[in-house]
């Protein structure tokens, strides 16, 4: 109770009694929810099943309190020497802090059959709790001095593919996770390949390359959004394709409204610079109602698009007249968009941050660097529409 106020991470171990020790058992049936409220995690282990699996492997029941005893110096010495796996106190806080019951579980046998050690594992919870679907779990695997990384990922492997599918892993090692500083080096790279395509196109202005750009980068990212192991092959070439596109738009409106295309780009990372210090310095907080205001705002504004593009190809006059204006409703109209738009960037911080501090997949940071680049391109056409309105108003 006094050791959580102060931050620290409570990790409690609750020996159930036998079921003969009826005294003992209603003891603690009556102070364990109490142990639970004042513990990030508590460890339930039943007396009556460690017995039983310790008679069960040929030991003396006694011994097998020894796996209570491995548990915490395995934890306490991985938490305190850095290795090929490391894990620190935010990862052990991310672990323990989702909630339900936990337990120990225990399997021993060849690391070249690792379905057979989950297997055994499974066969003996040291308390009556389910293992399928579980959201958070430490895997302490030892083994002698022949034992390879290969092996130990093979068993990893086979206990994490029962975990719930949204289940977030502390396994990988240092080098395979999402950074902050890999996020922005890639996102720079999508940035520099948007570019030199633009630069062709603005130099080579073509029907067909604006079309390809705008038809491709479509198909890319929504591979991407539905595949986002596939991002570090899909992001670049999205990229690409878009630059073609805005390099071919922009010139259009330039042509029309001379200095628009040097006053938009310029907008466009002014805003992304202002957003990114009112992020860090807490002025916008990402808080789940903010996050659900902009995401219920983005679809709106998606679902009036679609309706619009709908009513241009079947018939529909000039669309809905409102978002093509010139007047103060469609310039109203475009700075909302753009408020939105730009207001996206702050749940692309916030995704890319939280990424790199659960230690997300490696492959997360093409997706987050694509995920930022979709809403520039995105605040860019919107900034280029509404000084055009501005323009002609």
């Amino acid at each position: 109770r006094q050791a959580r106020p102060s931050g620290a991470i409570v990790i409690s171990i609750a020996a159930i009694p036998f079921e003969a020790q009826e005294t003992r058992i209603k003891v603690s049936k009556e102070g364990l929810p109490k142990l639970e409220a004042n513990s990030d995690v508590c460890v339930r282990l039943d007396l009556d099943r460690l017995a039983w699996q310790a008679r069960e492997r040929g030991i003396d029941w006694r011994l097998g309190a020894s796996w209570v005893e491995e548990f915490v110096d395995g934890l306490v010495r991985t938490l305190m020497r850095l290795g090929l796996i490391n894990l620190d106190m935010m990862d052990l806080k991310t672990i323990v802090g989702h909630p339900g019951g936990s337990t120990l579980m225990v399997g021993q046998g060849d690391p070249n059959d690792a379905n057979s050690l989950l297997e055994d594992a499974l066969s003996a919870p040291l308390s009556n709790l389910s293992f399928d679907g579980a959201k958070a779990c430490l895997l302490q695997i030892e083994g002698g001095p022949g034992m390879t990384v290969g092996q130990v990922g093979l068993i990893a492997d086979a206990f994490t593919a029962r975990f719930d599918e949204d289940a977030q892993f502390r396994d990988l090692p240092t080098s395979q996770k999402m950074t902050l500083d890999g996020t922005v080096n890639k996102t720079g790279i999508l940035l520099a390949l948007c570019f030199a395509t633009a630069a062709i196109s603005w130099n080579m202005p073509n029907p067909l390359l604006m079309g390809f750009g705008a038809i491709g980068g479509l198909v890319l990212a929504l591979i991407t959004m539905f595949r986002p192991k596939s991002a570090g092959f899909t992001a670049p070439f999205y990229a690409l394709s878009q630059g073609l596109f805005l390099g071919g738009i922009t010139v259009m409106f330039e042509a029309q409204y001379p200095g628009i295309a040097i006053q938009a780009i310029g907008l466009t990372f002014g805003t992304l610079a202002s957003l990114l210090v009112c992020y860090k310095t807490g002025i916008i907080k990402p808080t789940e109602n903010f996050k659900l205001m902009i995401v219920s705002a983005t679809a709106g504004i998606g679902l009036l698009y679609m309706v619009n593009i709908g009513m241009l190809m079947f018939g529909g006059g000039e669309g809905i007249g409102f978002i093509h204006s010139s007047g103060l409703m469609g310039i109203g109209f475009s700075l909302f968009v753009v408020a939105i738009a730009a207001l996206n960037l702050v749940l692309d911080f916030d995704f890319i941050e939280q990424g790199s501090e659960n230690g997300l997949p490696k492959h997360m940071e093409w997706f987050g660097a694509f995920s930022l680049m979709v809403t520039l391109v995105w605040l860019y056409l919107e900034i280029l529409r509404l000084l055009s309105k501005i323009r002609n108003n």
